[in-house]
């Protein structure tokens, strides 16, 4: 087993910044443009799908591939961490702390897998697991949901420790459990079936912060609020929302995008991706601006303090482009 001491870190769906405000009114997504010119950190990566950072490296999944990667945020020649050692395995979301590297191997059986930062073999930290896909850390230990359980139409949210030991169920009986998010008091996370979710890390019974929402997506929070995407039941309805931790009414920050999947939160801003666009708006809301376009299919998100990076998996490319 892989020893991991306990460090603080956040999924693959973008990262989680120590903001604080208030959600003000949505707008429409034909956006301003922002200047810029996003330039290509890797190629030949078709497949590329969940994607992390660091201070030092850049990590991401590739479904096509069934391999995990990594390449320093400087540039260079991309790095092999592991590939699956079956082709029905595909690595979904991943995450890093100050130790490990984590991603879910989805499919049947799916695994939740590791690898030390410092090089090393990969190894299987949870195994045996119904369709795990996104994935966060926190601590001592590591999240993820189950997207359906053997022999029932339920999915769980789940969590293990890192340095290894039994799965623990902290949620079951979910409606196809998505996106998952984890902050110092919480976990959140998305049901396909149209709602988010919180439940104390301590233990104790879900809260729903929000209902019918259409495909609701990948999630993160601030210090305030929660913010997930909602890919929108028809053509063109995708929304970027938000809702108090607290609880509280849900508000639209974005309306009538294409598909927006990936999120990230840094201080005052949201970052996602919208299929052939990467856009951002306030987190009181406002007019959103549109950071990149032309995308093949842009994928899921993070942001750093220089720049906002994201996969364009029919592309191939990890993209990046300056704050």
């Amino acid at each position: 087993m892989l020893a991991l001491a306990a460090a603080a870190g956040c999924g693959g769906g973008g990262a989680v910044g120590p903001a604080a405000g208030g959600a003000g009114g949505g707008a429409g997504a034909g956006g301003a443009s922002a200047g810029g010119t996003p330039i290509v950190l890797a190629s030949g990566e078709v497949g590329a799908w969940a994607i992390a950072l660091d201070g030092a490296n850049v990590y991401w999944t590739n479904q096509d591939r069934r391999t995990v990667m990594k390449l320093p945020l400087a540039g260079g020649t991309p790095i092999m961490v592991a590939g699956s050692a079956s082709g029905a395995q595909v690595p979904w979301d991943v995450a890093i702390d100050a130790n490990a590297i984590y991603w879910n191997d989805y499919d049947s059986p799916g695994a939740v897998m590791a690898a030390s930062l410092a090089g090393g073999a990969p190894v299987t930290l949870v195994p045996a697991q119904t369709g795990p896909r996104n994935i966060a850390v926190r601590g001592a230990n590591v999240y993820w949901i189950n997207l359906w359980i053997l022999g029932a139409n339920t999915g769980a949210v789940m969590t293990a420790p890192v340095a290894g030991g039994a799965p623990v169920a902290l949620a079951a009986a979910q409606d196809d459990p998505n996106g998952i998010a984890v902050d110092a008091a919480n976990i959140y996370w998305t049901n396909l079936g149209g709602t988010v979710m919180k439940l104390p890390l301590a233990g104790g019974t879900p809260v729903m912060l929000a209902s019918a929402q259409p495909g609701p997506q990948n999630i993160v929070a601030d210090a305030t609020n929660v913010y997930w995407t909602n890919t929108g039941s028809i053509e063109d309805t995708g929304r970027v929302m938000t809702v108090p931790i607290a609880g509280g009414t849900p508000v639209a920050l974005a309306t009538g995008l294409k598909g927006p999947l990936g999120i990230a939160v840094e201080t005052s801003t949201v970052y996602w991706t919208d299929v052939s666009r990467v856009m951002m708006v306030s987190i009181g809301g406002g007019t959103p601006i549109v950071l990149a376009s032309g995308q093949l299919r842009a994928t899921d998100i993070a942001v750093d303090a220089t720049g906002i990076y994201w996969t364009d998996t029919d592309a191939g490319t990890i993209m990046k482009i300056a704050k």
